[in-house]
């Protein structure tokens, strides 16, 4: 073979690998996509890697409770189911667990003369015809039940010079349509004062009002038109029990002779008096401080939502003394 015919051999064969290479591509296009992925549910705020640890010391025959709170990261519904542990095993200890679900109430206006006909309620004119509505909501924060009314702007007082009402929160502990205690905001006394039964302290008789500051397991607070009253869940029952609960507000129509002297007219306010007859609670609207979810049962957790939930441990009176690792996991319903 001579040289020209040489190189014009090599020449086709380096155009045939050309030809080949091109009709042989790896693909047609790419997409990389990094996907930082967040967890779809947080117990307490936290990533499942970082265990929640908590410690006590207790006696047997006695229980307790701890708070806790689920947070959906998700667009979609997810199903959960608690499940419990024991290390050493055996018979002893008991865990239950129960949701929290925050309640609001919007309560339409409503009034009733009381000690004297002193409104028009059918006058426009009145200035005492229309007061607005109150707003009821019942929440929860750590160990505490909180019970908050919310009153129409300037409805009550804050001193003894602008007295005018009162807000009093009523409570039938025991759901046996006895009133048990109750606790009242009077700008008039310049406190909140307590009147009842309170577990193992000396009851108070009907009438004979203390500081409620100074009554344990109770917290009392006024924030503008915002008055509030916390009460520990174990005051109203423990998790799981149910109780009674009511309100009522007066307000003063005409206010003649000072303190002691009290009112000559007193409008009582929302909603109608039977609703808040503190004598009679047979109609107050019956609670729940707690909902048990049973052991390795589903439960959804919707969108978004928080729930707000607790753990209860109960310990056998004859359990054995050791020291106990209890666990329990909130785990994915596949």
């Amino acid at each position: 073979m001579n040289r020209k015919k040489l190189i014009l051999l090599i020449l086709g064969l380096a155009i045939l690998v050309g030809i080949v290479s091109a009709a042989t591509i790896p693909y047609f296009g790419q997409v990389q996509m990094t996907a930082k992925v967040k967890q779809a549910v947080l117990l307490d705020g936290k990533n499942y890697t970082t265990p929640i640890t908590e410690e006590v010391e207790v006696a047997g025959g006695e229980s307790f409770c701890r708070h806790h709170w689920l947070k959906s990261q998700t667009s979609v519904p997810v199903e959960l189911k608690f499940t419990t542990t024991y290390r050493p095993e055996g018979a002893g200890i008991t865990t239950t667990y129960y949701t929290l679900t925050e309640k609001e109430y919007v309560i339409e206006e409503g009034r009733e003369n009381y000690n004297g006909p002193v409104v028009d309620l059918d006058d426009p004119d009145d200035p005492y015809s229309t007061l607005g509505n109150i707003n009821l909501k019942i929440s929860y924060e750590d160990a505490k039940v909180v019970f908050t009314i919310t009153t129409p702007s300037g409805l009550i007082g804050s001193t003894p010079e602008t007295y005018s009402g009162s807000v009093a929160f009523v409570f039938d502990e025991d759901a046996d349509n006895t009133t048990d205690w109750q606790v009242l905001y009077e700008p008039g006394s310049l406190r909140w004062d307590f009147d009842g039964y309170w577990g193992y302290e000396e009851p108070v008789g009907s009438g004979q009002w203390i500081d409620a500051s100074t009554v344990s397991d109770i917290e009392v607070a006024r924030d503008g038109d915002n008055f509030i009253v916390k009460v520990d869940f174990d005051r109203l029952g423990g998790l799981g029990s149910n109780y009674k609960f009511g309100f009522f507000i007066s307000v003063l129509t005409e206010y003649w002779g000072g303190i002691s002297g009290g009112a000559d007219q007193v409008m009582i306010f929302f909603p109608s008096y039977e609703y808040f007859d503190w004598f009679n609670s047979s109609n107050f609207e019956l609670q729940t401080v707690g909902t048990e979810i049973p052991e390795d049962t589903p439960f959804t957790l919707a969108p978004g939502e928080r729930l707000d939930f607790y753990i209860c441990y109960e310990f056998a009176v004859n359990i054995k003394s050791d020291t106990y690792t209890i666990t329990t996991k909130v785990e994915p319903v596949p």
